[in-house]
């Protein structure tokens, strides 16, 4: 079975750039560590608009 983590319906722009990147992408990334730490995970689905 494959587990797929599937994030939709992100909206970037110039005005959110700094803190997409400093507290939203940092915190998913170590949430998406520890889920793999937990059960490798096969795929990851982005849609950014």
């Amino acid at each position: 079975m494959l587990r797929i983590v599937h994030l939709s319906d992100i909206h970037l722009n110039a005005d959110s750039l700094y803190d997409t990147k400093e507290f939203i992408l940092k915190a998913l990334l170590n949430d998406l560590e520890s889920f793999n730490e937990e059960k490798e995970i096969d795929l990851i689905f982005l849609q950014v608009i």
